[in-house]
This record gives structure tokens, C-alpha cells and sequence, in this order.
């Protein structure tokens, strides 16, 4: 799962996945629930039109008509019935040994509907449904088990939204429509911060041509949580491979900074990154302006890169070294019991009307 707040750039982050899924001979689809981006721009952000028109989007124009308030939004009830459709069809594939890698986004979870929902609105009733959460833990739970035997990845986006009235920890609450989603993930990252990045066109104002931002893991299953870095976002072609491994590598000691990151982790454009060259001892020095361009003209970038990788994961290795799973998943759990052992068999009374303070939701 990916979260954050209103124009993060957590749409932009999920084009780019599927894009490179698809440029790595898989396939990727996308529920487009919030009309996030133009063809246009996901066709500079994955790198080409051919890439961008491989994507297939979900979206209400691509379903089946069935009713007038079915044919008119995804609902959670549809995106399970896809769901379960497409895994039982990657599986009957891996049975024969002729399967790729399956990514599908949904963007995003904050925004999903119900049919209820829908209808209620169709209706005019007013009502709110109680029970959309308790269809996602019900979707979730079957969906996460059966996933694996169909090489499929799921990415959900969620927004970030102020949690009112509390006094202690934190101010933002992963609204994904319940805690459906959020435990079934094995991942989740939260954009916690962005900036733009500004360019001057013949001297003029800076204008935008980019995002830095922010990404931390706040669950982890395959490694520990707690790590970030920053992703350097380029409208007119996404993101960046060599743009924010400097602070990385920094960060946990692959390379030597001039001087200390403030407090986000970043660091002024002129602090030198200093890398010794494990094998032969020669010494490199990078700048973040000119780091990109560097790597890009270097015959032996992916040899580097390499290399780079591994100094990494032994770091982590060793940061790991005497951690047991019980440890990693101790805060995995829910944070409100409650909500997971609540009746999930009972529809609220159709005859009462329901009034209660709806999040605040931002599109992304």
C-alpha cells in the first residue's frame, strides 16, 4: 500500500511500477477509480506511447453494463469479482508453466464505492454504508491467500487524512476503506515529504519540472520496517533510477557526506558524497546536481550499481542480525481490536438512517 497526502505524487508512483512491470515483458493493469492522469502524461512518465497503451485501465466505460447503478462506478463487490477472475485465470496458466508477472493498482482504495453505496445515492437516500469496510477485510482475506499461486501484485493507494480530536500519535490516518487492505499488505510506504524541483528556462522564474519526495516503510514483511529514501519524480519521464542514492548510501554508510542531512534526510546541492571503490580503492566523488549525468556517461554504471546493492545489503543484513520475525511483525497487528472481531454478518437496519461525520477525502 502507498499513502499519503492530496498531490504527493502517489499516482505518478504507480504509473511508473506498472510501467517498468510492462517494459519487463509482464502485464499491468489498473483500476483507475479517480481519473488520476491524462494518456498523455502517462505516456511521458513510463517512457512511451507503446509502454502507456499496454497498461490496461479499469475503469466503469470497460466494464459489462449491467444495471443503471452498476454500469456507473467500480464498486468493491465488482473489483472482488475481477479480482478473483484474474487470479484463477494466472493460475490455470501456471499450471501449464506459462505465466508472467501480474501488477494491478488500484487508484484508489480511498475512493471506492459499494453498490449500496451507489444505489443509496442513485436513490436519493442519504445513507451511509456501514458495512464497506467488513466487504474489504471479506475481499482481502480471500484474495491475499490466493494470490501467490498467481505470480499477481497488488498496489493500493490510500490517502492520508487528518485524524480530528486526537490528543497522542499520530495527526494522519490511512484511510483505505477499512484495515481490509492496510493488514492483508505485505508493504506499505507513506510519502511523509515533497519537494518541488525547479528549473530556470533562459534565466527566467524557476518554473517546476519534478517531485522530490519522501518514501518510508511503515510495515515490512520481508525486511525491516523504518527505512526511507527520496524518489526524484521528472514530469517528462518519471522517475529518476540515479537521483536520490546519494542520500541512501549516505544514509547508512556506503558512502561519506561533506556535511550532515537536516532534518528530512536531505542535503544541500554543494555537499560532495565520497565512495572507495571496495576491490581497487579508487576513491569516487559525487555531487547530487551532476550525480545523474555522471552515472549516465560511465561504460561501468551497472557494475556499479551492483556493487553498491551488495554494500547495502550486507549493511542491512547486519542491522538485522539477531532480530526474529516476532520482533519484525511486534506492531503488525490492529491497532483496534475491535474492529476486526465486530459481527461482520449484520446489516444496519435499512428503516434507520445512519448520520455520521464522513472522513475528509482528498482526490490525489
Amino acid at each position: 500500500m502507498i499513502s499519503g497526502e492530496s498531490g504527493k505524487g502517489k499516482s505518478l508512483i504507480l504509473d511508473s511500477i506498472l510501467g517498468q512491470n510492462v517494459a519487463d515483458g509482464g502485464a499491468s493493469y489498473k483500476f483507475d477509480i479517480e481519473d488520476a492522469g491524462t494518456q498523455d502524461f502517462t505516456e511521458k512518465i513510463v517512457g512511451s506511447k507503446e509502454i502507456a497503451e499496454r497498461i490496461r485501465i479499469i475503469s466503469p466505460s470497460s466494464l459489462k453494463k449491467d444495471t443503471k447503478t452498476k454500469d456507473q462506478a467500480i464498486t468493491i463487490e465488482k473489483m472482488n469479482s475481477i479480482l478473483n477472475y484474474m487470479i484463477d485465470y494466472q493460475a490455470s496458466k501456471a499450471e501449464k508453466g506459462k505465466i508472467k508477472s501480474i501488477i494491478i493498482g488500484i487508484d484508489s482504495l480511498t475512493q471506492l464505492t459499494s453498490e449500496k453505496e451507489l444505489e443509496s445515492n442513485v436513490d436519493e437516500k442519504g445513507k451511509k454504508d456501514m458495512t464497506s469496510a467488513q466487504k474489504m477485510r471479506e475481499t482481502f482475506r480471500v484474495i491475499t491467500q490466493k494470490q501467490k499461486f498467481a505470480n499477481m501484485t497488488l498496489i493500493g493507494l490510500a490517502q492520508l487524512t487528518a485524524d480530528i480530536g486526537k490528543m497522542f500519535g499520530p495527526k494522519t490516518t490511512e484511510n483505505a476503506k477499512g484495515s481490509g487492505f492496510k493488514y492483508a499488505s505485505s508493504l506499505s510506504l507513506q510519502a511523509t515529504k515533497d519537494k518541488e524541483i525547479l528549473k530556470s528556462v533562459n534565466k527566467g522564474a524557476p518554473i517546476p519540472i519534478g517531485v522530490k519526495m519522501r518514501f518510508k516503510t511503515t510495515k515490512n514483511r520481508i525486511e525491516f520496517k523504518g527505512r526511507d529514501a527520496w524518489l526524484h519524480f521528472y514530469f517528462n519521464k518519471g522517475i529518476d533510477r540515479w537521483d536520490g542514492l546519494l542520500q541512501l548510501f549516505a544514509q547508512y554508510g556506503v558512502m561519506k557526506a561533506s556535511a550532515k542531512a537536516d532534518v528530512y534526510g536531505d542535503y544541500k546541492p554543494t555537499v560532495t558524497f565520497t565512495w572507495v571503490h571496495p576491490d581497487t580503492g579508487e576513491k569516487f566523488t559525487f555531487k547530487t546536481p551532476t550525480f545523474s549525468r555522471t552515472m549516465e556517461a560511465m561504460e561501468n554504471n551497472e557494475e556499479i550499481l551492483e556493487i553498491w546493492q551488495y554494500q547495502l545489503n550486507e549493511i542491512y543484513a547486519d542491522m538485522m542480525e539477531g532480530v526474529d520475525e516476532a520482533e519484525m511483525f511486534a506492531d503488525d497487528g490492529p491497532e483496534d481490536e475491535e474492529e476486526l472481531f465486530e459481527s461482520e454478518g449484520d446489516d444496519e437496519d435499512e428503516s434507520v438512517e445512519v448520520f455520521e461525520e464522513e472522513d475528509e477525502e482528498d482526490e490525489s
